[in-house]
Parts: structure tokens; sequence; C-alpha cells
């Protein structure tokens, strides 16, 4: 005796829950702010650092390579 019930044509399982076009919107919002903060934060160092004579070829190349990874990014 076959008790299976006959497929149907809805399925009642939920599927995977997506954001709305509003949350990615604010996501991406928050991501470029965040991102902007970070440059100006690497630009302030480098400029701190300048001004105050105490950053050496190395330092300097260090501070450059982190603000170009951050505005690559962009």
């Amino acid at each position: 005796m076959d008790l299976s019930l006959p497929p149907s044509a809805h399925n009642s399982r939920p599927g995977t829950p997506r954001l709305s076009t509003c949350q990615q919107l604010q996501d991406l919002a928050y991501r470029i702010k965040r991102e902007m903060i970070l440059i100006g934060y690497q630009e302030a160092t480098l400029n701190a650092l300048r001004l105050n004579g105490i950053a050496n070829d190395e330092s300097l190349s260090l501070q450059l390579q982190i603000l170009t990874d951050i505005q690559a990014r962009h």
C-alpha cells in the first residue's frame, strides 16, 4: 500500500532569506562611509608623521601602501 502524498505545486518550506533592496542600499552606504573614514585616518596619519619629522622611508612606504590598499577597494 502506497502512503506517499502527491507532489505539491507550492512548497511550504521558506526559501533563503534575502535582504531587501533598501537594506542592501543601507549596507552599501555604511561600507562606503566606513571606507571614507579609514582613508581620512590614513591621510591624517601620513600628514602627522611628515609634520612631526618622525617618519622614515620605511614607515611612510608602509602607510602609503595601506592607503593605496584602502583606496583600491573602491
